[in-house]
């Protein structure tokens, strides 16, 4: 038996008073309550227990049952003003609000069924052979109030100001209320009376804002400290239990400073869409994970940990090249490029000991060392990321190679104080490239022609570097029991004299090096949709068929790159190919 069970219901109750005329008030309650189950039962014939003999003979059969629940609900109440008098325009709310989200689920499994037909988990002689229940429990609340006022003048000139007043459970007890503004200005151009004759511009907009956001798309226990029992353990009458969280009573909302300015276009009756932003983040008390010494108990802890601030700008363009109807052709194209740069503004004293285990720990690995030792020392074979006042969150940091020494095959560094040695150290490490890069977007293509129709998306970026694990991994450190790079056999250090890229030895760890850092350029086909519409076909309108359409979809198509890496390691790669046949009666 193997059976799954889903309810929901969603109500949205709502009431709206207009008490006079422009002033209005409205009330809103909604929730959502889910509830799942699934049963699975295996008889003791099962083939599953077909090999279960001597002590587990009698724990064939098994029952596996879960449950789970959820109960959301959100509730408002908002008092809206409007006037308008001539060219002036003004709008005005006013508001409070609730929310909860809350998810209870648990499992178990049991086992040892002595007829097939005592088929309820009641009839089970134990639980899972060293398993038990096991379950999970997630609330998250919030209160808030908001107001917003936007002001216009001759659909010209426009004036916004909004703020909020938010608290969650989610941030420490003693954090856990935030203010939130932002205002903004725009400026309609194309409704100035001296762009009257300019029939070519239908928009431009020029607007620029300012303000404070906040977030809250975190664990909902991560400001509390939370245990967990020792259930399989005894100390004579009691259990014992172990701190798997360390809460965080300041743990305060992470905040962004925004600042966008920006311009938005339509020329030529829509036939041309343009829009450009140019904006400055900095992000304040960022949450961030800190990692502890496994002798505290525990791996690691949520804080507020720094600043960090993001600059860049955003392009982007749709144009209608043909667009003739008697003819039956279309053509358009579209196209973005973004550009960002990220700097850490200022960090805590928590994330610069953290630098400080971190290169501990990497100089205190030895290079080399025993088969046995491998999956433990190879998590330390590839960049590590750093938190440097100044230095980008996307830094490669390594140490400057010169390459390898034909007489030893030894790998060759330079240190800080520019002197070559051939021992990698921590405090050596420099900023060789950086993961983000210079532009990356997409364009694309879509054309029509008698039915015929195309839709192509490309993605691109250059500017940026990246660190071929893959050459670290199935070359200079390659598990010859495992798949490796043919490099191998062919490019690595044999003998004194070989001028070679890679130095491989079964025993030797290669730590972070600019050996392996690289100039990232890529161009992929992200996605390509052909097909026929027969929509002006005369035997379509001779039918009973309303539509008819044939097509052809597939994504990734190719990519083309600086860099050669191997994908499917750890997930399958895999491209998709669809065919479908869509009609309409």
């Amino acid at each position: 038996r193997d059976e799954s069970r889903y309810n929901d219901l969603t109500n949205l109750f709502g009431i709206d008073w207009q008490i006079i005329e422009g002033l209005r008030l409205k009330g809103s309650f909604s929730f959502t309550l889910q509830n799942t189950s699934a049963d699975i039962f295996k008889p003791a014939k099962h083939t599953d227990f077909a090999e279960y003999t001597g002590d587990d003979f009698d724990r064939r059969g098994s029952y596996s049952a879960s449950r789970g629940d959820v109960f959301n609900y959100d509730a408002s109440v908002v008092l809206s003003y409007f006037w308008q008098s001539r060219k002036h325009v003004i709008n005005s709310n006013l508001g409070w609000n609730i929310q909860q989200s809350r998810t209870k689920e648990f499992s178990v499994t049991t086992e040892g069924f002595p007829s097939e037909r005592l088929d309820y988990i009641s009839f089970a002689t134990q639980y899972e052979k060293n398993g038990s229940p096991a379950g999970n429990e997630y609330t998250s609340r919030l209160v808030g109030f908001l107001g917003n006022l936007n002001y216009s003048y001759d659909e010209r000139y426009l004036f916004d100001l909004s703020f909020r007043e938010d608290a969650s459970s989610q941030f420490g007890a003693d954090k856990r209320w935030a203010p939130f503004w932002s205002t903004g200005l725009g400026w309609n151009l194309h409704n100035e009376h001296f762009m009257e004759g300019a029939d070519w511009l239908q928009q431009f907009k020029i607007r620029g804002s300012y303000g404070l956001t906040g977030s809250q798309n975190y664990d909902p226990y991560q400001a509390i400290t939370t245990y967990e029992y020792l259930t399989g353990e005894r100390y004579h009458l009691g259990i014992g239990a172990t701190v798997i969280t360390m809460g965080n009573r300041n743990l305060a909302w992470q905040r962004t400073w925004q600042q966008n300015y920006g311009v938005d276009m339509t020329l030529w009756k829509g036939r041309i869409d343009i829009s450009a932003d140019y904006y400055i983040k900095t992000s304040k008390d960022v949450l961030t994970s800190v990692t502890l010494a496994p002798s505290l108990g525990f791996s690691s802890y949520m804080d507020n940990l720094g600043e960090v601030e993001n600059r860049g700008y955003e392009l982007s363009l749709r144009a209608t090249l043909i667009r003739n109807q008697a003819k039956k052709i279309f053509w358009s194209i579209n196209g973005s490029a973004i550009h960002n740069k990220n700097k850490l503004l200022k960090i805590s004293n928590a994330l610069k000991a953290y630098n400080e285990i971190q290169d501990k720990e990497a100089d205190a690995n030895k290079n080399d060392f025993s088969t046995s030792e491998w999956e433990n020392m190879t998590s330390i074979n590839r960049p590590r990321v750093r938190y440097v006042e100044g230095a980008s969150m996307n830094s490669i940091w390594v140490n400057h190679s010169l390459g390898i020494d034909p007489a030893t095959g030894d790998e060759i560094f330079l240190t800080k104080d520019g002197e070559t040695t051939t021992e990698w150290k921590a405090e050596d490490q420099v900023v060789c490239g950086d993961a983000m890069p210079e532009c990356s977007g997409t364009f694309g293509i879509n054309m029509d022609y008698r039915g015929i129709f195309l839709n192509m998306s490309f993605y691109y970026q250059f500017g940026g570097q990246t660190y071929n694990q893959t050459l670290v991994d199935r070359v200079e450190n390659a598990n010859v029991g495992l798949n490796v790079d043919k490099r191998i056999y062919n490019a690595v250090w044999k003998k004194p004299g070989d001028r070679v890229d890679f130095s491989y030895n079964p025993y030797r760890l290669t730590k972070p090096s600019s050996r392996f850092v690289q100039d990232l350029n890529e161009l992929r086909l992200s996605s390509l949709n052909v097909g026929y519409d027969f929509r002006h076909c005369a035997f379509l309108k001779k039918s009973r068929l309303q539509q008819l359409k044939a097509s052809f979809y597939m994504d990734d198509v190719f990519r083309a790159s600086t860099v050669k890496t191997e994908r499917g390691l750890t997930y399958p790669f895999a491209r998709t190919f669809s065919f479908s046949l869509q009609a309409t009666f």
